[in-house]
């Protein structure tokens, strides 16, 4: 099992499961993979709003599926759309974790969703980790790509492990966003 951080609480406040280093790595409602994420994307916008400007990031931007009808909210807080278009994806809405205008293309937004995965876990076996996060990335993609497609917008899986291992399109965007920064301060960029 190895070395055990001092001080860990009993237990999990988010799902209220004994609290161990395993169970922090992997609980999704508690634990680090949620402040990983959220600092992943606060940190993420943070700087890309030092690239940019800040007026061109916001902060979980609605992914519409579906025609061009808007979304109507129903009492319970679900979301609603027609089935009278010509869409294949489905009807409702979602929410990206940062929309930046620019990113990727001039007067294009690009949608970016992270998602932070314990490459570790039992349930990969023995997958390397680069296949666990291009999965992870995947995934994100069959669920958003088409949708974003559909408002003229880019998609970037940001796929992390819980160690801080990069995907293939995080680190592209790493990239892009290290470029935007060198030109914005007019310095030489190299990676």
């Amino acid at each position: 099992m190895g070395l055990v951080p001092k001080n860990l609480p009993k237990t999990c406040d988010g799902c209220g499961a004994t609290f161990t280093v395993e169970h922090a790595l992997t609980c999704k409602t508690g634990g680090l993979v949620v402040m990983r994420h959220d600092d992943c994307r606060d940190e993420f916008g943070d700087i890309a709003s030092k690239a940019t400007t800040p007026s061109r990031v916001t902060t979980e931007p609605l992914i519409h599926y579906g025609g061009n009808e808007p979304v109507t909210r129903q009492a319970n807080g679900a979301s609603n759309t027609s089935n009278n278009n010509n869409s294949s994806t489905r009807g409702g809405e979602e929410r990206g974790d940062l929309a930046i205008h620019g990113f990727v293309q001039r007067s294009k937004t690009a949608i970016l969703d992270f998602v932070i995965t314990d490459t570790d876990a039992p349930s990969y076996g023995h997958q390397p980790s680069k296949k666990v996060l291009e999965k992870a990335a995947k995934r994100k993609k069959d669920k958003y790509l088409e949708a974003c497609r559909e408002r003229r917008r880019d998609f970037i899986p940001m796929a992390y492990s819980v160690d801080g291992l990069a995907g293939k399109e995080a680190r592209a965007a790493e990239k892009r966003l290290a470029s935007l920064l060198a030109s914005k301060w007019d310095r030489p960029y190299t990676f």
